[in-house]
């Protein structure tokens, strides 16, 4: 099979300009030569149907981790999990879930991250009606777990971080409150002190050192401040007073405790505080012979505490050493100051205006009404080498992200990311590898993770989680039936749902099921004669068996093997002797179950003493499939009994039979006894045919083996070794025809396989190792000199994929220049090659779920303008239809346009169509767009650009099935 070309042509005739290139623009020819030619790569592969065109955001938890170079945070991709725990590396591929905390749609709502040394911790609801408790991660999902004190899981919310150790109260069940620390693991976990009954902590505990200090109240309503480091003897109160007067503002600045003390007759009093009782005192009444304001807010550094405060005359930002003396203002009033931060050496100050100083002052404006600034938000901000990033708020722009080093001149907005006088509803994410991550809204992506550029001046997305919610919501595949394909899909109305493709006129067909926007969720398609049967729910029979019959276009409910709402599950569908056998567990875990594709066909035919219906396999038409407890089994296709061919583990009382594979007239299968372990049998389907075939490790130690496959009447297998790594073995059911291939490496480091595909009589497969992202392609014609890598991924092996068509193999590969695309292999190094860029530049389009039909090479794939969708590609296309076949045509006027001011383009279309505009730049990320009607024959439009940076754009109309790619200058 030729795969289809792609054609390059000369950049000038693909994007219309009446200015040439001059030399600084000659460094982006490359790029932009990969982008522009996309509208004649889509005549190889083209889109299949943008089903799902709706838009919507991924929703983002408040706080998040950063740990080992990775990030950690709540959010909810619309996925059907709900807000639950993802990672991201700050990249688009290395953005996913980590673990899905609590199962199903309600989601675990992370929140409160907190990084600790090698741990982070963060709270999450993990069940129905649960309270929300503590979890540990190292951020991996195996040990993500919750946290655990005396052997139970911790419930609690606010966290206070010193000296590598967590610090927070939780409620104890004998109505106490406990003051815990924590290292992030059991036995790191302590309690330090407790409360009297059912009462709390006023705010949150200040720590220095090793030693907790912690405002609570008594049953007989006394204020009290505390201390703790732990022992008995260590613990202690401090100061006491009626809770009509009032203490808080609980702070540490070095080893000094700073907090504000109402004694009922001078109003709130700065009171400072060395850990003892003598050396707890007051400091400075600011306000004598008067009842003093409480302050508003404050912050401090190892030397200093910084407040702002109220006297009377207005807001005042003080500093204090601990002295009388040296307790200062360093500042005039500020009208509605409200918040106080200290990054490095400089002190911020947010009102309506920003202030910055010194850590000696004096707080001094350095954007406000003057510069159109209406409002500075300075309690949501992140810094980064030396620089706060921050909200404010003007007329033109709205609500955006900002950026100060502390001086006038440094200070100024770092991007439009809505564009005009919407707000960007931006909220800080993370810092990580050196930039700067928030989540802010734009008109193109709703609300996703956008990212600092290396300089720290712009901001561009830099991950879109949900991408599906402008996709598909893709259900798992194609099913290929000779020129029927099916597949379920969501369009962001009728939820998932079956779909058909009529390749004759590349259209698509919705056969809603269930109606409304549940969806039906249909798998497991399987072909019998003119139907395809499969699983299917709807709101009256719940998850049960259906048909689609092929001639007729038509869906019917073949059975209700659960009557009412309730739920069958019919699976594993096995075609054997004219009927399909299968499952149903949630009606009986050991019942086998037969349809001809009709309803009075589909019946139960009997059960067996086990449970467990696992690797059904058809042989010489009777029926082998193994159960939970390791036994055999087999459907006798003419009388319909069942009976036990073998008990595997009846002198054992272990082990599994994880596969059964049909070879040359007998079935392969992995089994255990006392003797040998866990090895290799075979079996004719009666018990004296059913054999030890090898033992692969001699003596009773079991041999892992995984990785199956079956070509041309061999079976294919790995087996790991602890004593040297892991084998490549082949067998055709006989002990001569049983025989190890190669070694495939040492035993360190692990290796991952995936991806075991035939084609052209050769074994195709992937090996990954446990120390990094490279992916190695192999081949094997079942001899040692044969089998060998032909081609180096740098990917990971969980993001290939091989899907064998023909005499070849595509797969999802990577290359700088192109990012994840589609190529194609014939097993050498010179045959493996690039086919296509779909989503132009260093976008991903990340083809996956093959299927291959008559003639069509089916695949899902992501492209800005659709998300992920489905797509097809004509196999054994050599030529490219030229551009001047096509009756789109587009002349764009005004190059280069001004930033800001408006483009006008001349566009011919031959019918009578709505065109797609939309506007991207040299990443192939998406600026811009708008829908407009196009009448046949010549079209005028005139479209206002946004602020963009100057550069080099490509601007895509879309008419019908049409496309058609121009150039956009933007200059200063």
């Amino acid at each position: 099979m030729e795969a289809a070309p792609i054609t390059p042509i000369k950049i000038t005739y693909i994007c219309n300009s009446a200015l040439p290139f001059n030399i600084p623009f000659m460094k982006s020819i490359k790029t932009l030569l990969l982008f522009c030619f996309f509208a004649h790569t889509a005549m190889s592969q083209s889109l299949l149907k943008d089903i799902n065109t709706t838009t919507a955001s991924t929703y983002f938890g408040s706080t998040t981790a950063v740990l080992n170079g990775m990030a950690f945070f709540g959010a909810d991709a619309m996925d059907g999990l709900g807000n639950e725990l993802w990672k991201s590396d700050g990249s688009a591929g290395g953005t996913v879930l980590l673990k899905d905390v609590f199962p199903g749609e309600e989601g675990a709502s992370p929140a409160n991250f907190l990084t600790l040394t090698n741990r982070f911790l963060f709270t999450a609801i993990d069940q129905p009606f649960s309270l929300t408790k503590i979890f540990s991660s190292d951020g991996t999902a195996a040990g993500t777990l919750p946290l655990l004190l005396n052997n139970q899981p911790v419930v609690g919310e606010r966290f206070v971080q010193a000296n590598g150790q967590v610090y927070f109260a939780t409620s104890r069940q004998d109505s106490r409150t406990a003051i815990v620390r924590t290292d992030g693991t059991p036995q790191g976990t302590v309690e330090l002190a407790v409360t009297e009954p059912y009462v709390g902590l006023i705010e949150d505990p200040v720590i220095v050192g090793n030693v907790v200090y912690y405002i609570t109240t008594t049953s007989d309503l006394i204020l009290t401040l505390m201390r703790t480091d732990g022992t008995p003897q260590g613990t202690y109160p401090l100061k006491s007073i009626a809770q009509q007067y009032g203490m808080f503002g609980l702070a540490a600045a070095g080893a000094t405790i700073y907090f504000w003390l109402d004694t009922g007759t001078e109003g709130f009093v700065l009171w400072k505080s060395d850990g003892s009782v003598a050396g707890t005192t007051a400091l400075v009444d600011l306000e004598p012979g008067q009842a003093g304001g409480t302050p508003i807010t404050w912050a401090s550094t190892d030397d200093y505490l910084f407040f702002i405060k109220d006297s009377g005359a207005g807001h005042v930002c003080w500093r204090t050493d601990g002295t009388a003396a040296g307790t200062i203002p360093i500042s005039q009033v500020i009208p509605y100051a409200y918040d106080i931060f200290i990054d490095g050496a400089t002190v911020y100050v947010a009102a309506f205006s920003l202030y910055t100083s010194s850590l000696d002052g004096p707080l001094l404006p350095i954007l406000n009404m003057d510069q159109g600034v209406q409002t500075v938000n300075l309690t949501t901000r992140l810094s980064l080498n030396g620089k706060v990033y921050f909200l404010a708020t003007d007329a033109v722009h709205g609500e955006e992200i900002w950026v100060s080093d502390g001086t006038a001149a440094g200070t100024a907005l770092v991007q439009d990311i809505n564009p005009g006088p919407a707000d960007a509803e931006a909220k800080p994410a993370f810092v990580l590898n050196n930039r700067v991550y928030w989540v802010a809204f734009n008109p193109l992506y709703g609300s996703e993770l956008w990212a600092t550029d290396p300089a720290g001046q712009t901001m561009q997305l830099a991950v879109d989680i949900n991408t599906k919610t402008n996709s598909s919501e893709w259900g798992g595949g194609f099913a290929t039936f000779g020129s029927v394909t099916l597949f379920a899909a969501d369009n962001g109305t009728t939820g998932v749902e079956l779909w058909r493709h009529f390749p004759g006129n590349n259209t698509v067909s919705n056969m809603e099921i269930q109606p409304g926007p549940a969806g039906s969720s249909p798998g497991f398609f399987t072909r019998l004669d003119n139907q395809v049967v499969f699983q299917a729910t709807d709101s009256l029979h719940g998850a049960e068996l259906w048909g689609y019959d092929l001639p007729n276009n038509q869906v019917s409910l073949l059975a209700d093997l659960n009557p009412g709402m309730a739920s069958a599950y019919p699976e594993k569908l096995t075609l054997c002797a004219d009927k399909l056998l299968f499952n149903a567990p949630f009606v009986s875990d050991n019942m086998v179950y037969a349809t001809d594709g009709s309803p009075a066909g589909t019946t139960a035919i009997g059960t067996y003493p086990d449970f467990g219906f696992n690797s059904p396999v058809c042989l010489q038409n009777d029926l082998l499939f193994s159960t939970a407890n390791a036994d055999l089994f087999k459907v006798n296709s003419a009388s319909n009994s069942i009976t036990l061919v073998k008990d595997f583990d009846v002198s054992v009382g272990f082990g599994s039979i994880p596969f059964v594979m049909e070879v040359n007239n007998r079935v392969v299968l992995s089994a255990p006894d006392l003797v040998h372990g866990q090895e290799l049998w075979v079996s004719d389907g009666t018990p004296n045919g059913t054999v030890l075939l090898y033992d692969l490790i001699p003596g009773p130690e079991s041999a892992r083996i995984q990785n199956i496959k079956v070509v041309d009447d061999q079976l294919y297998f790995t087996v790991v070794n602890a004593a040297y790594g892991t084998d490549l073995w082949k067998t055709d059911g006989t002990v001569s025809g049983t025989v190890k291939i190669i070694t495939l490496s040492p035993l360190n480091p692990i290796l991952l396989f995936g991806g075991f595909q035939s084609a052209n009589g050769l074994l195709y497969f992937m090996v990954g190792n446990s120390t990094g992202p490279y992916v190695s392609l192999w081949r094997s014609d079942g001899t040692a000199a044969g089998t060998f890598n032909f081609h180096n991924l740098n990917r990971s092996i969980y993001d290939t994929e091989l899907f064998p068509a023909g005499d070849h193999v595509y797969f999802n590969g990577y290359d700088p220049d192109h990012g994840a695309e589609l190529w194609i292999t014939d097993g050498t190094s010179a045959g493996t090659r690039f086919v296509s860029d779909i989503c132009p530049g260093v976008c991903d389009g990340n083809p996956r779920n093959f299927a291959l039909s008559d003639s069509l090479l089916y695949f899902t794939a992501y492209y800005p303008l659709y998300g992920r969708e489905p797509w097809t590609m004509k196999t054994g296309t050599t030529s490219v239809p030229p551009l001047d076949s096509k009756v789109l045509s587009m002349n764009i006027l005004g190059n280069p346009a001004q930033a800001g001011s408006s483009i006008k383009i001349n566009l011919r279309v031959g019918d009578t169509v709505s065109t797609a505009f939309h506007l991207y730049d040299l990443t192939g990320r998406m600026v811009w767009q708008k829908v407009e009607s196009s009448q046949a024959g010549d079209n005028g439009y005139e479209f206002l650009l946004p602020f963009l940076p100057p550069g080099i754009y490509c601007l895509q109309a879309t008419a019908g099935s049409e496309r058609v790619v121009g150039k956009v200058m933007i200059g200063r």
